[in-house]
Protein backbone atom coordinates (compact mmCIF):
# COMPACT_ATOMS: atom_id res chain seq x y z
CA UNK A 1 0.00 0.00 0.00
CA UNK A 2 1.49 3.43 -0.68
CA UNK A 3 1.88 6.42 1.03
CA UNK A 4 -1.34 8.06 -0.38
CA UNK A 5 -3.76 5.35 0.35
CA UNK A 6 -2.25 4.72 3.89
CA UNK A 7 -3.18 8.76 4.28
CA UNK A 8 -6.51 8.02 3.05
CA UNK A 9 -6.68 5.31 4.96
CA UNK A 10 -6.13 7.23 8.44
CA UNK A 11 -8.05 9.70 7.64
CA UNK A 12 -10.86 7.29 7.03
CA UNK A 13 -10.50 5.96 10.05
CA UNK A 14 -10.15 9.19 12.14
CA UNK A 15 -13.46 10.13 10.66
CA UNK A 16 -15.63 7.73 10.81
CA UNK A 17 -14.63 6.92 14.73
CA UNK A 18 -14.83 10.71 15.40
CA UNK A 19 -18.72 10.28 14.22
CA UNK A 20 -19.14 7.78 16.87
CA UNK A 21 -16.86 9.63 19.73
CA UNK A 22 -19.72 12.58 19.26
CA UNK A 23 -22.91 10.63 19.21
CA UNK A 24 -21.91 8.54 21.99
CA UNK A 25 -24.72 6.15 23.69
CA UNK A 26 -24.81 3.23 25.22
CA UNK A 27 -22.09 0.63 25.99
CA UNK A 28 -24.05 -2.09 23.16
CA UNK A 29 -25.24 0.32 20.93
CA UNK A 30 -21.49 2.09 20.81
CA UNK A 31 -19.28 -0.98 21.04
CA UNK A 32 -21.71 -2.42 18.12
CA UNK A 33 -20.95 0.44 16.09
CA UNK A 34 -17.40 0.67 16.72
CA UNK A 35 -16.79 -2.53 15.57
CA UNK A 36 -18.37 -2.06 12.37
CA UNK A 37 -16.31 1.15 11.59
CA UNK A 38 -13.09 -1.23 12.45
CA UNK A 39 -14.42 -3.94 10.52
CA UNK A 40 -14.64 -1.63 7.38
CA UNK A 41 -11.11 -0.04 7.94
CA UNK A 42 -9.44 -3.42 8.24
CA UNK A 43 -11.51 -5.01 5.27
CA UNK A 44 -11.90 -8.02 8.03
CA UNK A 45 -14.71 -10.79 7.79
CA UNK A 46 -15.40 -10.17 11.66
CA UNK A 47 -14.57 -7.71 14.26
CA UNK A 48 -14.93 -8.17 17.92
CA UNK A 49 -14.10 -5.76 20.84
CA UNK A 50 -13.83 -7.87 24.14
CA UNK A 51 -14.39 -5.40 26.87
CA UNK A 52 -12.68 -6.27 30.32
CA UNK A 53 -14.51 -5.94 33.29
CA UNK A 54 -12.51 -5.59 36.60
CA UNK A 55 -15.22 -6.51 38.94
CA UNK A 56 -15.64 -9.87 37.33
CA UNK A 57 -12.24 -10.45 36.19
CA UNK A 58 -13.73 -11.80 33.04
CA UNK A 59 -14.58 -10.39 29.33
CA UNK A 60 -17.31 -8.58 28.28
CA UNK A 61 -18.38 -9.66 24.83
CA UNK A 62 -20.45 -7.45 22.23
CA UNK A 63 -19.79 -7.16 18.72
CA UNK A 64 -21.61 -7.07 15.31
CA UNK A 65 -22.86 -10.40 15.16
CA UNK A 66 -23.98 -12.02 18.59
CA UNK A 67 -24.73 -14.82 17.14
CA UNK A 68 -21.14 -16.04 16.32
CA UNK A 69 -19.57 -13.90 19.60
CA UNK A 70 -19.47 -16.95 21.79
CA UNK A 71 -18.14 -19.36 19.22
CA UNK A 72 -15.19 -16.84 18.79
CA UNK A 73 -14.20 -15.99 22.15
CA UNK A 74 -14.01 -19.81 23.34
CA UNK A 75 -12.16 -21.14 20.51
CA UNK A 76 -8.57 -21.39 21.69
CA UNK A 77 -6.98 -19.56 19.02
CA UNK A 78 -9.21 -16.83 19.50
CA UNK A 79 -8.28 -16.56 23.67
CA UNK A 80 -4.47 -17.47 22.81
CA UNK A 81 -4.79 -14.43 19.98
CA UNK A 82 -6.18 -12.21 22.92
CA UNK A 83 -4.11 -13.23 25.66
CA UNK A 84 -1.34 -12.58 23.89
CA UNK A 85 -2.15 -8.77 22.70
CA UNK A 86 -3.11 -8.10 26.48
CA UNK A 87 0.36 -9.89 27.69
CA UNK A 88 2.55 -7.99 25.51
CA UNK A 89 0.20 -4.65 25.66
CA UNK A 90 0.85 -4.11 21.74
CA UNK A 91 -1.30 -5.62 18.48
CA UNK A 92 -0.50 -9.00 17.76
CA UNK A 93 -1.03 -10.21 14.03
CA UNK A 94 -1.46 -14.16 13.52
CA UNK A 95 -1.29 -15.67 10.07
CA UNK A 96 -2.23 -19.03 11.16
CA UNK A 97 -5.97 -19.71 10.79
CA UNK A 98 -7.82 -18.88 13.70
CA UNK A 99 -12.02 -19.97 13.54
CA UNK A 100 -11.15 -20.70 9.59
CA UNK A 101 -9.63 -17.32 8.67
CA UNK A 102 -5.78 -17.12 7.58
CA UNK A 103 -4.86 -13.43 8.62
CA UNK A 104 -6.27 -12.23 12.13
CA UNK A 105 -5.09 -8.62 14.30
CA UNK A 106 -6.17 -8.52 17.72
CA UNK A 107 -5.27 -4.61 18.96
CA UNK A 108 -5.20 -3.93 22.86
CA UNK A 109 -6.86 -0.14 24.32
CA UNK A 110 -5.41 0.85 27.81
CA UNK A 111 -6.93 3.02 30.06
CA UNK A 112 -4.81 4.18 32.47
CA UNK A 113 -2.04 1.94 31.47
CA UNK A 114 -4.16 -1.11 32.44
CA UNK A 115 -5.06 -3.13 29.32
CA UNK A 116 -8.70 -2.78 29.62
CA UNK A 117 -9.44 -4.83 26.45
CA UNK A 118 -8.66 -6.26 22.63
CA UNK A 119 -9.95 -5.16 19.12
CA UNK A 120 -10.32 -8.44 17.31
CA UNK A 121 -10.68 -8.58 14.07
CA UNK A 122 -11.17 -12.16 11.92
CA UNK A 123 -10.36 -12.80 8.28
CA UNK A 124 -8.50 -9.61 6.91
CA UNK A 125 -7.76 -8.96 3.18
CA UNK A 126 -4.01 -9.04 3.56
CA UNK A 127 -1.39 -8.08 5.53
CA UNK A 128 -0.15 -4.57 3.58
CA UNK A 129 -3.86 -3.92 3.52
CA UNK A 130 -3.69 -3.97 7.48
CA UNK A 131 -0.33 -2.52 7.89
CA UNK A 132 -1.41 1.44 8.00
CA UNK A 133 -4.09 0.33 10.85
CA UNK A 134 -1.28 -1.25 12.54
CA UNK A 135 0.94 1.37 12.65
CA UNK A 136 -2.05 3.74 13.54
CA UNK A 137 -2.77 1.41 16.50
CA UNK A 138 -2.05 3.76 19.14
CA UNK A 139 -4.16 6.50 17.93
CA UNK A 140 -6.87 3.50 17.70
CA UNK A 141 -6.96 2.34 21.18
CA UNK A 142 -6.84 5.61 22.76
CA UNK A 143 -9.71 6.46 20.67
CA UNK A 144 -11.28 3.22 21.50
CA UNK A 145 -10.67 3.85 24.82
CA UNK A 146 -12.34 7.37 25.44
CA UNK A 147 -15.19 6.25 23.39
CA UNK A 148 -16.09 2.90 26.03
CA UNK A 149 -15.11 5.14 28.91
CA UNK A 150 -17.63 7.95 28.32
CA UNK A 151 -20.11 4.96 27.51
CA UNK A 152 -18.93 3.14 30.89
CA UNK A 153 -19.70 6.57 32.38
CA UNK A 154 -22.73 6.77 30.73
CA UNK A 155 -24.18 3.33 31.36
CA UNK A 156 -23.08 3.63 35.48
CA UNK A 157 -24.94 8.01 35.63
CA UNK A 158 -28.03 5.49 33.88
CA UNK A 159 -27.94 3.25 36.69
CA UNK A 160 -27.20 5.80 38.94
CA UNK A 161 -30.01 7.82 37.95
CA UNK A 162 -32.56 4.53 37.96
CA UNK A 163 -31.31 3.93 41.45
CA UNK A 164 -32.10 7.74 42.40
CA UNK A 165 -35.34 7.64 40.50
CA UNK A 166 -36.91 5.01 42.37
CA UNK A 167 -35.34 6.60 45.87
CA UNK A 168 -36.90 9.30 45.47
CA UNK A 169 -40.43 7.32 44.05
CA UNK A 170 -39.73 5.34 47.44
CA UNK A 171 -38.91 8.44 49.51
CA UNK A 172 -42.02 10.12 48.39
CA UNK A 173 -44.10 7.42 48.97
CA UNK A 174 -43.05 7.87 52.38
CA UNK A 175 -44.07 11.12 52.68
CA UNK A 176 -47.29 10.72 51.18
CA UNK A 177 -48.06 7.98 53.70
CA UNK A 178 -47.09 9.77 56.82
CA UNK A 179 -49.28 13.10 55.17
CA UNK A 180 -51.90 10.81 54.90
CA UNK A 181 -51.65 9.81 58.41
CA UNK A 182 -50.98 12.86 59.99
CA UNK A 183 -54.25 14.45 58.22
CA UNK A 184 -56.22 11.43 59.35
CA UNK A 185 -55.27 11.83 62.15
CA UNK A 186 -57.00 15.10 62.88
CA UNK A 187 -60.22 15.35 64.35
CA UNK A 188 -63.13 15.52 62.74
CA UNK A 189 -65.36 18.16 64.38
CA UNK A 190 -69.34 18.06 63.81
CA UNK A 191 -71.72 20.41 64.33
CA UNK A 192 -73.47 20.78 68.30
CA UNK A 193 -69.78 19.23 69.45
CA UNK A 194 -69.72 20.70 72.62
CA UNK A 195 -72.72 22.58 73.81
CA UNK A 196 -70.91 25.46 74.89
CA UNK A 197 -68.81 26.13 71.93
CA UNK A 198 -68.39 26.38 68.16
CA UNK A 199 -65.71 24.63 66.90
CA UNK A 200 -64.06 25.01 64.04
CA UNK A 201 -60.51 23.19 62.70
CA UNK A 202 -58.31 23.68 59.45
CA UNK A 203 -54.31 22.36 58.90
CA UNK A 204 -52.97 23.55 55.56
CA UNK A 205 -50.21 20.83 54.98
CA UNK A 206 -46.95 22.32 53.52
CA UNK A 207 -44.81 20.77 50.47
CA UNK A 208 -42.82 18.89 53.03
CA UNK A 209 -44.29 16.88 55.67
CA UNK A 210 -44.64 18.72 58.79
CA UNK A 211 -44.98 18.18 62.87
CA UNK A 212 -48.15 20.14 63.25
CA UNK A 213 -50.41 19.18 65.60
CA UNK A 214 -53.94 20.07 67.02
CA UNK A 215 -56.78 17.75 68.52
CA UNK A 216 -60.19 17.96 70.02
CA UNK A 217 -61.19 14.77 72.08
CA UNK A 218 -63.18 14.32 75.25
CA UNK A 219 -61.82 12.54 78.56
CA UNK A 220 -63.67 9.36 79.97
CA UNK A 221 -65.33 11.59 82.34
CA UNK A 222 -66.56 13.92 79.76
CA UNK A 223 -64.71 17.43 79.90
CA UNK A 224 -63.40 18.71 76.76
CA UNK A 225 -59.45 18.93 75.97
CA UNK A 226 -57.80 20.98 73.36
CA UNK A 227 -53.92 20.22 72.15
CA UNK A 228 -51.89 22.14 69.99
CA UNK A 229 -48.26 21.59 68.73
CA UNK A 230 -45.86 21.71 66.23
CA UNK A 231 -42.41 19.42 65.91
CA UNK A 232 -38.93 21.31 64.60
CA UNK A 233 -38.05 20.14 61.10
CA UNK A 234 -39.69 18.82 58.15
CA UNK A 235 -39.89 15.27 56.63
CA UNK A 236 -40.92 11.83 57.82
CA UNK A 237 -39.47 11.91 61.24
CA UNK A 238 -41.11 15.26 62.77
CA UNK A 239 -44.22 13.42 60.98
CA UNK A 240 -43.42 10.30 63.20
CA UNK A 241 -43.25 12.44 66.37
CA UNK A 242 -45.96 14.21 65.82
CA UNK A 243 -48.41 10.46 65.91
CA UNK A 244 -46.51 9.59 68.95
CA UNK A 245 -47.93 12.73 70.45
CA UNK A 246 -51.09 12.56 69.01
CA UNK A 247 -51.38 9.07 70.29
CA UNK A 248 -49.87 9.58 73.80
CA UNK A 249 -52.17 12.43 74.27
CA UNK A 250 -55.82 10.76 73.21
CA UNK A 251 -54.46 7.94 75.32
CA UNK A 252 -53.81 9.65 78.63
CA UNK A 253 -57.07 11.90 78.17
CA UNK A 254 -59.11 8.96 77.22
CA UNK A 255 -58.14 6.21 79.96
CA UNK A 256 -56.61 8.75 83.13
CA UNK A 257 -57.93 11.34 85.03
CA UNK A 258 -55.68 14.33 84.89
CA UNK A 259 -54.75 17.90 84.96
CA UNK A 260 -53.40 19.80 81.94
CA UNK A 261 -49.61 19.71 83.62
CA UNK A 262 -49.84 15.93 83.92
CA UNK A 263 -50.70 15.45 79.94
CA UNK A 264 -47.75 17.34 79.06
CA UNK A 265 -45.31 16.02 82.05
CA UNK A 266 -46.30 12.53 80.86
CA UNK A 267 -46.33 13.18 76.89
CA UNK A 268 -42.56 14.42 76.95
CA UNK A 269 -41.13 11.29 79.24
CA UNK A 270 -42.32 9.09 76.39
CA UNK A 271 -41.24 11.44 73.94
CA UNK A 272 -37.95 11.48 75.50
CA UNK A 273 -38.02 8.07 75.33
CA UNK A 274 -38.57 7.14 72.16
CA UNK A 275 -37.15 10.16 70.15
CA UNK A 276 -34.20 11.25 72.34
CA UNK A 277 -32.79 7.96 73.61
CA UNK A 278 -34.20 5.27 71.05
CA UNK A 279 -34.43 7.32 67.42
CA UNK A 280 -31.37 9.49 68.62
CA UNK A 281 -32.82 12.28 67.37
CA UNK A 282 -33.18 15.72 69.18
CA UNK A 283 -36.03 17.39 67.09
CA UNK A 284 -38.35 19.50 70.29
CA UNK A 285 -41.83 19.68 70.19
CA UNK A 286 -43.69 23.09 71.16
CA UNK A 287 -47.01 21.81 73.10
CA UNK A 288 -50.22 22.94 75.28
CA UNK A 289 -53.27 21.50 76.59
CA UNK A 290 -56.10 23.18 77.35
CA UNK A 291 -58.87 21.60 80.50
CA UNK A 292 -61.99 22.86 79.93
CA UNK A 293 -63.51 23.02 83.30
CA UNK A 294 -66.90 24.76 82.70
CA UNK A 295 -68.70 28.04 83.03
CA UNK A 296 -65.77 29.31 80.19
CA UNK A 297 -63.16 28.42 82.31
CA UNK A 298 -59.91 26.80 81.07
CA UNK A 299 -56.86 25.15 82.39
CA UNK A 300 -54.15 25.00 80.53
CA UNK A 301 -50.32 23.99 80.47
CA UNK A 302 -47.11 23.30 78.57
CA UNK A 303 -44.72 25.85 75.92
CA UNK A 304 -46.26 26.73 72.49
CA UNK A 305 -46.99 30.01 71.09
CA UNK A 306 -49.26 32.72 72.62
CA UNK A 307 -53.62 31.68 72.70
CA UNK A 308 -55.36 34.64 71.24
CA UNK A 309 -58.66 35.30 72.65
CA UNK A 310 -61.09 38.07 70.75
CA UNK A 311 -63.46 39.64 73.65
CA UNK A 312 -66.57 40.65 72.36
CA UNK A 313 -67.22 43.33 74.84
CA UNK A 314 -63.68 45.11 74.20
CA UNK A 315 -63.95 44.35 70.27
CA UNK A 316 -60.30 43.71 70.50
CA UNK A 317 -57.47 40.70 71.10
CA UNK A 318 -56.19 39.21 74.03
CA UNK A 319 -53.05 37.09 74.28
CA UNK A 320 -52.91 34.61 76.80
CA UNK A 321 -48.83 33.74 77.28
CA UNK A 322 -47.86 29.66 77.51
CA UNK A 323 -44.84 28.81 79.90
CA UNK A 324 -43.04 25.77 80.75
CA UNK A 325 -40.56 23.83 78.48
CA UNK A 326 -40.22 22.37 75.24
CA UNK A 327 -40.81 18.64 74.89
CA UNK A 328 -38.08 16.51 74.04
CA UNK A 329 -35.24 19.13 75.64
CA UNK A 330 -35.09 17.22 78.66
CA UNK A 331 -36.65 13.99 80.65
CA UNK A 332 -38.38 14.96 83.92
CA UNK A 333 -40.33 18.62 83.19
CA UNK A 334 -42.96 18.45 85.76
CA UNK A 335 -41.36 21.31 88.02
CA UNK A 336 -41.31 23.56 85.15
CA UNK A 337 -44.52 22.95 83.98
CA UNK A 338 -47.96 24.28 85.68
CA UNK A 339 -51.36 24.89 85.47
CA UNK A 340 -52.77 28.38 84.22
CA UNK A 341 -56.24 29.74 83.71
CA UNK A 342 -58.07 31.84 81.73
CA UNK A 343 -62.04 32.65 81.40
CA UNK A 344 -64.29 33.10 78.02
CA UNK A 345 -67.40 35.16 77.74
CA UNK A 346 -70.31 34.72 75.64
CA UNK A 347 -69.08 35.69 71.97
CA UNK A 348 -65.58 35.55 72.96
CA UNK A 349 -63.24 33.51 70.28
CA UNK A 350 -60.27 31.01 71.09
CA UNK A 351 -57.79 31.11 68.66
CA UNK A 352 -55.20 28.19 68.46
CA UNK A 353 -52.01 28.70 66.12
CA UNK A 354 -49.10 27.35 64.44
CA UNK A 355 -46.26 29.59 63.45
CA UNK A 356 -47.04 28.81 59.74
CA UNK A 357 -49.43 31.27 60.19
CA UNK A 358 -47.40 34.40 62.11
CA UNK A 359 -43.80 33.45 60.00
CA UNK A 360 -45.16 33.31 56.66
CA UNK A 361 -43.62 35.65 54.52
CA UNK A 362 -44.56 38.23 51.62
CA UNK A 363 -43.02 38.49 48.06
CA UNK A 364 -40.81 41.00 49.49
CA UNK A 365 -39.57 39.42 52.37
CA UNK A 366 -41.69 40.58 55.56
CA UNK A 367 -42.62 38.00 57.71
CA UNK A 368 -46.32 38.50 58.78
CA UNK A 369 -45.49 37.99 62.34
CA UNK A 370 -48.10 37.40 65.50
CA UNK A 371 -49.22 41.84 65.34
CA UNK A 372 -50.11 41.07 61.80
CA UNK A 373 -51.72 37.85 62.38
CA UNK A 374 -54.02 39.58 65.04
CA UNK A 375 -54.82 42.13 63.12
CA UNK A 376 -56.62 39.65 60.49
CA UNK A 377 -57.94 37.65 63.78
CA UNK A 378 -60.12 40.96 64.52
CA UNK A 379 -61.08 41.84 61.43
CA UNK A 380 -63.10 38.51 60.79
CA UNK A 381 -63.81 37.86 64.10
CA UNK A 382 -67.53 38.76 64.05
CA UNK A 383 -68.25 36.38 61.26
CA UNK A 384 -69.14 32.86 61.51
CA UNK A 385 -66.36 30.65 62.69
CA UNK A 386 -66.28 28.62 59.71
CA UNK A 387 -66.46 31.85 57.47
CA UNK A 388 -63.84 33.31 60.11
CA UNK A 389 -61.55 30.47 59.42
CA UNK A 390 -61.52 30.39 55.61
CA UNK A 391 -61.04 34.44 55.94
CA UNK A 392 -57.88 34.01 58.12
CA UNK A 393 -56.12 31.55 56.21
CA UNK A 394 -57.56 33.27 52.84
CA UNK A 395 -55.48 36.21 53.88
CA UNK A 396 -52.53 34.73 55.12
CA UNK A 397 -52.08 33.06 51.52
CA UNK A 398 -52.90 35.96 50.27
CA UNK A 399 -49.94 37.57 52.10
CA UNK A 400 -47.12 34.98 51.51
CA UNK A 401 -48.51 34.32 47.53
CA UNK A 402 -49.27 30.92 48.69
CA UNK A 403 -45.96 29.58 49.80
CA UNK A 404 -46.27 27.64 51.84
CA UNK A 405 -43.01 27.14 53.54
CA UNK A 406 -44.65 25.31 57.45
CA UNK A 407 -47.65 23.84 58.03
CA UNK A 408 -50.28 26.65 58.76
CA UNK A 409 -52.81 24.79 61.79
CA UNK A 410 -55.37 26.38 62.96
CA UNK A 411 -58.51 26.16 65.65
CA UNK A 412 -61.44 28.10 66.56
CA UNK A 413 -63.21 28.01 69.28
CA UNK A 414 -66.18 30.18 70.30
CA UNK A 415 -68.60 30.65 73.33
CA UNK A 416 -71.78 30.82 72.19
CA UNK A 417 -74.66 32.91 73.28
CA UNK A 418 -73.88 36.13 70.80
CA UNK A 419 -75.13 37.76 68.21
CA UNK A 420 -73.57 36.45 64.60
CA UNK A 421 -73.38 37.70 61.25
CA UNK A 422 -74.33 35.64 58.67
CA UNK A 423 -72.42 35.17 55.23
CA UNK A 424 -73.25 38.62 53.05
CA UNK A 425 -73.62 40.66 56.07
CA UNK A 426 -71.19 43.70 57.38
CA UNK A 427 -69.61 43.52 60.52
CA UNK A 428 -71.13 47.16 62.43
Amino acid sequence: MNEESKTASAVMMMDVISTVLDQPGNMAETVSELSRTIRQLTGSRITVIAVYSDTAAAYKIMHVNPARQTAIMQTDEGIQLVRTALRLGTSALLTETVMGFSLSLAIPFMINGDAHGVILSLGLMDEDFVKPIIELQDVLSKVVSIVLKNCLLIDELAVAKEKAEAATKALWGEMQLARKIQTCLLPTITDNFHPDFEITTAMLPADQVGGDFYDVTYDRKGNLWFAIGDVSGHGVTPGLIMMMAQTVHATVTTNIDCEARDVVVMINEILYKNVHERLKESHFMTFSALKYLGEGRFQHAGAHLSMIVFRQKTGACELIRTSGVYLNFKKDISKGTKNSEFCMETGDILVLYTDGLTESFSPDGRMLDLGGFVKIVESHARREPEAMKEMITADVLQWCDNRRADDMSIVIVKMKGNQILKDGEEPV
